[in-house]
């Protein structure tokens, strides 16, 4: 569905500055949002997947998000739920048979995974970690202290950080029982 769908357009995805400042991330997010609003205008049935399942912003509303633009975690935060937003529109409009603006749509969306599968770096905050197994724990459940070389498990319990080791020179933490 993505090939040859920005043949020849010059519009912009994502701005490439470094989200280190509020109006970098404004325009970022700005443009997140556009694109979830092309989305919603051109693909038929979006509007009602947008209300239904995009609950970041409310993307009928014109003006820009309500947020204290120099507090780090609210922009993280919004830029987070705007991506899972569009991941989650994406992964319901999935296969339809649509009409070249709204495929042209659904490209410009689709356009921040096909940047990660080019091995570009994103600088946006990916969605959430889901357990590996049902109840158990997450990567973010974990407190890592790599100054100290150790990791506490949710119950409190603490161990070292092994020697970096293998291919990416990774550091483990074993728990026992």
């Amino acid at each position: 569905m993505l090939t040859g769908v920005l043949t020849g357009r010059t519009r912009r995805a994502l701005d490439s500055a470094v989200l280190l400042d509020a109006v970098a991330a404004q325009d970022t997010i700005t443009q997140l949002i556009a694109a979830i609003r092309r989305v919603a205008r051109q693909v038929p049935g979006a509007s009602a997947l947008i209300a239904a399942h995009a609950h970041a912003h409310d993307y009928t509303d014109p003006g820009r998000p309500r947020i204290a633009w120099d507090d780090e975690e609210a922009k993280n935060t919004l830029v987070s739920g705007l991506v899972t937003d569009a991941l989650t529109l994406l992964d319901h409009l999935n296969g339809q048979d649509l009409d070249e603006p709204a495929e042209h749509a659904i490209g410009l969306l689709a356009l921040i995974a096909a940047l990660a599968a080019a091995g570009h770096r994103l600088l946006i905050k990916p969605p959430a970690l889901t357990p590996a197994v049902i109840g158990g724990f997450t990567l973010d459940d974990f407190t890592i202290d790599t100054a100290a070389g150790t990791v506490a498990c949710p119950a409190g319990h603490t161990v070292a950080l092994a020697a970096p080791g293998g291919r990416y020179q990774q550091r483990r933490a074993t728990f026992t029982g």
